[in-house]
C-alpha cells in the first residue's frame, strides 16, 4: 500500500497527452485537429516504485474519424417542363469510410440518387404547375465512429414559362436591325399565368437585356381571347438582337418575386 504508481504510454499520437495525477490515477486527453485521423494502437503502463519495480499494461485502439467534405453546390435554376441534373461529390480523408447522401427540402419533382461511390446526383423535372423557390439542404455522412457529416444548402428556383408574342398581330415576327424604333412584346394571359402579375420594371428583352422604353406596360387583349395581356416596348438598338437570331427571349419577375421567362420566334431582315 505504500508504493507510488507512475503512468506511461507508448503509441500515443501527438494530439493526445497523458496526465499522471500522482494519486494512483491518471488521464489521457485528446484534441485531434484537421488532418488528424486514423487508428492508433496505444499501450498504457503503470509501474510501482517497489524493489524490483513491477508494472501492468493494457492496450487499446484509438480511432479518430475525420469528417467528410461535400462539394459546394451553389444556387440552381430550372425552367418549367425542362430537366436539371445536379452532380454531387464528396471527399473523406478516411479512405475506408463509406459515404451516404440525404436531403431535406427537395420538392417532389426532384429525386436524389446515391451512386454508392461517394458521388450522387439530383434530377429535377418540374411540370407546368411547378414554380417557386425551394430551400434544399444536402448532407453527406460517413460510417465512421462516431459518424460525421457535412452539409450544403442552396436555393432551387423554378422559372415560370410565359407565353409571349413579339410584334402582336405580325406573322412572321420580322425584326429590322436598322430600325431606330421600339419593338412591342406582349405577355399573354393563359390558364396558368395572369400577365398583369409580371412586374414591367423587372422585364428584360433580348441578349442586350433591354428594359421597357416607357418604364411601364399597357393592358390590352392582343389575342382576342377576352383576357387582358401586358404589352411592353423595347428600343430595337438596346435589345442586342443580331443577324442569325431566330428566337428572342424575355425574362423578369412577378411582383411577388417569381422568376419568369418566355421566348418567341423572330425573322431578321436588313441584316447588313
Amino acid at each position: 500500500p505504500g508504493d507510488s504508481l507512475a503512468f506511461s504510454t507508448s503509441g500515443l499520437p501527438g494530439f493526445c497527452s497523458l496526465t499522471d495525477n500522482g494519486n494512483r490515477t491518471g488521464s489521457i486527453a485528446c484534441s485531434p485537429g484537421v488532418g488528424d485521423s486514423g487508428t492508433f494502437n496505444v499501450i498504457v503502463t503503470v509501474t510501482d516504485d517497489g524493489v524490483p519495480p513491477l508494472g501492468d499494461s493494457d492496450t487499446f485502439v484509438l480511432t479518430v474519424n475525420a469528417p467528410p467534405s461535400l462539394s459546394t453546390l451553389g444556387n440552381q435554376t430550372v425552367e418549367q417542363e425542362s430537366t436539371l441534373n445536379i452532380p454531387l461529390s464528396a471527399t473523406d480523408p478516411d479512405s475506408g469510410d463509406s459515404l451516404a447522401y440525404s436531403e431535406t427540402g427537395l420538392p417532389t419533382f426532384c429525386s436524389l440518387t446515391d451512386n454508392g461511390d461517394r458521388t450522387a446526383s439530383i434530377a429535377c423535372n418540374p411540370g407546368g404547375g411547378d414554380s417557386g423557390t425551394f430551400n434544399v439542404t444536402v448532407t453527406v455522412t460517413d460510417d465512421g465512429s462516431p459518424a460525421l457529416s457535412d452539409s450544403d444548402t442552396f436555393d432551387l428556383t423554378v422559372i415560370l414559362l410565359m407565353d409571349i408574342d413579339i410584334k402582336p398581330g405580325s406573322d412572321p415576327n420580322s425584326i429590322n436591325l436598322k430600325s431606330k424604333g421600339n419593338i412591342p412584346v406582349a405577355i399573354l394571359t393563359t390558364d396558368t399565368f395572369y400577365a398583369l402579375e409580371a412586374d414591367p420594371l423587372s422585364i428584360e428583352f433580348g441578349p442586350g437585356q433591354a428594359t421597357e422604353s416607357h418604364g411601364r406596360g399597357h393592358v390590352k387583349d392582343v389575342d382576342g381571347d377576352g383576357d387582358m395581356d401586358l404589352v411592353l416596348h423595347f428600343n430595337m438598338r438596346d435589345t442586342g438582337i443580331g443577324c442569325g437570331d431566330t428566337v428572342a427571349t424575355l425574362t423578369g419577375e412577378t411582383f411577388g418575386g417569381q422568376a419568369l421567362t418566355g421566348s418567341d420566334a423572330v425573322r431578321i431582315v436588313k441584316c447588313r
